[in-house]
């Protein structure tokens, strides 16, 4: 049996270099968990894992771009909500 558990912090930062206030990504903690099982005489093994635990909302990149009316960022791609699954694996 295996566990692992990792987290990262990330202080608030700017998307964007001109500071616009819509660029700014507040500081947050993301951590990951898994755990899996290992059968080792019969060669398989079974998790199960969760990314993003505290579900939060980060923006990974910020841009802008041509919008009319648009003041500060017009783009925007956000890092996975919290997933999970499940891993099972066969050694033939």
């Amino acid at each position: 049996m295996r566990a692992t558990v990792d987290a990262r912090y990330e202080d608030d930062f700017y998307g964007i270099f001109t500071h616009a206030p819509a660029s700014k990504q507040e500081a947050y903690i993301m951590s990951n968990a898994s755990l899996t099982y290992y059968n080792e005489a019969n060669g398989w093994s079974l998790g199960a894992w969760v990314k993003n635990i505290e579900d939060e909302d980060v923006q990974a990149v910020i841009g802008l771009g041509p919008v009319p009316g648009a003041a500060g960022p017009s783009l925007a791609f956000l890092q996975p909500p919290r997933t999970f699954g499940l891993r099972f694996t066969y050694d033939l």
